[in-house]
């Protein structure tokens, strides 16, 4: 089965020497994604947080960052409501060292929040 690709390009409001994107046609685009009438988004960083993007099956990273913060974020737009997939793409060397290690450091950022007394006290208190 083959679907079609109905496609546009999201990008920031500004682009250093060339003109960014305007919020109006920013905010049109989400819109337009989130209501079925895009299909695919492809997006720069811009759009990895803020904003309401809506239902994603599959994100696919160009490439990866070192920061676990960013990944998690990264990370975070897809499966929200249903199953969905995440791909990077990486390169042999300093690329894959970078992506192993933000991975080390997300599952330490994640274990420090589940295993966080204050959550932990929290959520007893509310249970």
């Amino acid at each position: 089965m083959y679907q079609k690709l109905n496609l546009l390009i999201f990008v920031g409001q500004s682009g250093g020497k060339e003109k960014g994107m305007p919020q109006v046609k920013q905010i049109q685009i989400i819109k337009d994604f989130r209501e079925g009438r895009l299909n695919c988004l492809v997006a720069t960083c811009v759009a990895e947080e803020g904003l309401d993007i809506g239902e994603v099956d599959l994100i696919l990273l160009m490439e990866t960052q070192k920061s676990p913060v960013r990944l998690v974020q990264r990370l975070g737009r897809t499966g929200r409501k249903r199953k969905g997939r995440c791909v990077v793409l990486v390169t042999k060397g300093k690329e894959l060292e970078k992506f192993h290690a933000a991975m080390a450091a997300r599952k330490a950022y994640v274990n420090s929040i589940v295993n966080s007394d204050v959550i932990k006290s929290s959520l007893r208190q509310y249970s």
